[in-house]
């Protein structure tokens, strides 16, 4: 775990106003794998799940997140293929949540457009899809 005395980074102002990618932060970094968070939106064409989660992370901290795609609800979510939707991005307590409602939603369509897939898959029903959100933070 990291000392968070020592290592501090101030809070950025990311994926607000457009989505801020990791690979843009141009000074090294370091993730701390013991502070996920993550968050299985099921309504995600809407800021509202988004939001709640947001809300969620530490005021002071930077977050390096994933987006992940499933299809469907599973007893074993191992047995489901999943599409990670995008190269990772920045986010914290302060992120736009419509920023990355829209965000995730026109990675989705450009998913079934790219990959030729029925635009079935993203509607939801009884069994899914989802999107999870998985963050962790990170220090300068």
């Amino acid at each position: 775990m990291f000392p968070t005395s020592i290592l501090r980074m101030p809070v950025l102002s990311v994926s607000r106003l457009k989505i801020s990618f990791f690979d843009e932060l141009k000074s090294y970094t370091k993730i701390d794998s013991t502070s996920e968070k993550y968050v299985q939106l099921v309504n995600f064409m809407t800021s509202t799940e988004i939001s709640d989660f947001l809300k969620t992370l530490d005021s002071n901290d930077n977050y390096v997140a994933n987006i992940v795609f499933t299809p469907e609800f599973a007893e074993n979510p191992m047995d489901l293929p999943i599409m990670l939707l995008s190269k990772p991005i920045m986010i914290n307590r302060y992120s736009n949540p419509t920023t990355i409602a829209m965000f995730i939603n026109e990675r989705l369509n450009l998913m079934v457009d790219y990959y030729y897939l029925d635009d079935e898959i993203i509607h939801l029903s009884e069994y899914g899809p989802y999107v999870t959100i998985r963050a962790h933070k990170f220090y300068d």
